[in-house]
């Protein structure tokens, strides 16, 4: 405010001496790095004089969050660890939402590089798709991570027919195995 019409405006950013010159009051940055420092706004009137002000200016990296686990195939009943690092530029507190298949399970903080955990536990067989959504505490940044499938199965059991009970030497008798739970694809060994 005051001063005489048009005005000019140079932006000094955290270590830069080089200023940032502009016709408009309002300026767009965007940071390719990690920065924190004291952003200076300087308003030149046409006379020439100047006035300035400052704000401290914290700028992070934006959390890459990863779900991983040790296995994805998991027998009924049985857990599957699942962990999240939010990448090694992180140093900030963040809120976690962990999701199965889309819906919230349960939440947590996770600080920085710490690694956060959460155990899966199912017992009905199928496929179950874990992801995290992760909230900086101080900046409200929301990153969704990846999507990491697990998949429970049942205890495998096999149970064994024959054609017929009887035959003479020379003919053939089919046996025909099925299976139930365990992982696909099979194979089979046939002993006799």
């Amino acid at each position: 405010s005051g001063g005489v019409s048009p005005y000019s405006y140079e932006w000094y950013f955290p270590e830069s001496t080089t200023a940032l010159t502009s016709v408009s009051p309002i300026l767009q940055f965007y940071s390719s790095k990690s920065t924190s420092g004291v952003l200076t706004g300087k308003a030149i009137d046409s006379n020439g004089a100047s006035a300035q002000a400052t704000m401290t200016l914290n700028i992070f990296a934006a959390p890459n969050p990863v779900v991983t686990s040790t296995t994805q195939y998991v027998k009924d009943g049985g857990s599957a660890h699942i962990f999240l690092t939010c990448g090694s530029n992180s140093s900030k507190n963040y809120n976690v939402e962990w999701q199965v298949n889309g819906s919230i399970v349960s939440t947590s903080s996770v600080s920085g590089t710490t690694q956060a955990q959460y155990a899966l536990t199912k017992s009905t067989s199928g496929q179950y798709s874990v992801s995290a959504l992760v909230t900086d505490e101080s900046t409200n940044y929301v990153q969704q991570s990846n999507n990491f499938v697990v998949e429970f199965y049942k205890s495998l059991a096999v149970n064994v027919t024959k054609q017929y009970s009887t035959t003479v030497v020379g003919n053939g008798i089919t046996f025909t195995g099925s299976i139930n739970g365990g992982l696909v694809p099979y194979s089979y060994e046939w002993y006799y």
